[in-house]
């Protein structure tokens, strides 16, 4: 584990916590239990399947979320579970439902660090479902999808694969013809190699963010649109400055959080080029009826009449002037309660 992460990728800041692998399942009772749970899932008319991998546990030295532990994903999880994948296919001849592995009665699902530049590798090894998460938290958001699917289509056709059986079947007959023993032992054997290592690397990864220098205020920030992209509960929301008003807001664009579908996961913070986090700072908008956080940035807004209404601490004409365009669905607002019949 330590020479692939610190050596071959060069996360050497991100320490290893021996206790957490102490208390985690060791692989030959994993293999028992792979073993155990395959034969009682088809003795139930069912199958068991493997999910690689969870986050790797690291030691929190930078401080900059609580607790003692943090959590690796992307792309230093993606090396190592595909590396873990292609253990558990050696350990596990025949038995792992992947690409040329006609008899495999365990299926594996695949989530660490898939994105446009493996999406198309890690689907033709024949695991099912492979899922994204990390990537999707970087600026493009959900869109970053149509790359990753515009690049296996665009494989796919070149190679001459008309579907995804296709496509796996070439895989594993390249993977023969080259000496391995699977297609993910040679996905694995890639990935061990300076040039497939280097995607990886923490030098490859780890680039700066740019930094405006000033702090994020209530309206007229920088308005480079990361915070809308980013967020992965579409949350923070973009309106468009009404006529009128450019004598008091200067930026075509103000930004502002739906604090009912917020979950405060701070990836808006992570990415905003001035100080301060756009989920805190921003006008949080609360539909009414739900309890608001006491604080200068929340507004409790309802509609009645098609005319949206901001009720805040401060700059109310401002959050209602932008509302004017909100492009979220509401009921109008109810003056009576409603009536229900009783039973009888």
């Amino acid at each position: 584990m330590a020479a692939i992460l610190h050596d071959r990728l060069g996360y050497r800041d991100a320490a290893l916590v021996p206790a957490a692998f102490a208390e985690d399942l060791a692989m030959d009772r994993a293999l028992e239990l792979v073993d155990g749970l395959a034969a009682f899932a088809r003795a139930q008319g069912r199958r068991f399947g493997v999910k690689l991998t969870n986050t790797l546990v690291v030691a929190n030295e930078r401080g900059r979320l609580p607790g003692a532990q943090a959590y690796l994903s992307g792309a230093p999880l993606h090396v190592l579970a595909a590396t873990l994948l292609a253990e558990l296919d050696a350990r596990l001849p025949g038995r792992l439902a992947l690409a040329g592995r006609p008899g495999g009665d365990v299926p594996v699902s695949f989530s660490a660090g898939v994105e446009r530049g493996n999406a198309a590798e890690v689907v033709a090894l024949g695991l099912s479902p492979v899922t994204v998460c990390s990537d999707l938290l970087k600026p493009g958001g959900y869109g970053r999808l149509s790359g990753m699917l515009r690049r296996l289509a665009d494989e796919m056709r070149a190679a001459g694969c008309a579907d995804l059986p296709a496509w796996r079947a070439r895989a594993a007959a390249v993977a023969r013809d080259a000496g391995h023993a699977s297609a993910a032992a040679a996905y694995a054997a890639h990935l061990a190699t300076a040039p497939g290592a280097a995607p990886y690397a923490a030098g490859a990864v780890r680039k700066p963010l740019k930094r405006s220098g000033r702090p994020l205020e209530l309206f007229d920030c920088t308005s480079c649109h990361l915070c809308v992209t980013v967020c992965p509960n579409d949350a923070m929301i973009r309106l468009a400055r009404p006529d009128g008003l450019e004598d008091r807001l200067t930026r075509r664009w103000q930004y502002l959080c739906l604090a009912d579908l917020c979950n405060d996961c701070g990836n808006c913070a992570t990415f905003c080029p001035d100080e301060g986090a756009p989920h805190r700072v921003k006008p949080r908008l609360h539909l009414a009826g739900r309890e608001a956080a006491a604080a200068d940035s929340d507004y409790r807004i309802a509609r009645a009449g098609g005319v949206w209404t901001a009720d805040g601490a401060r700059a109310d004409d401002l959050v209602a002037s932008l509302l004017r365009d909100l492009p979220l669905p509401a009921e109008e607002t109810q003056t009576e309660e409603p009536q229900t019949e009783e039973a009888p």
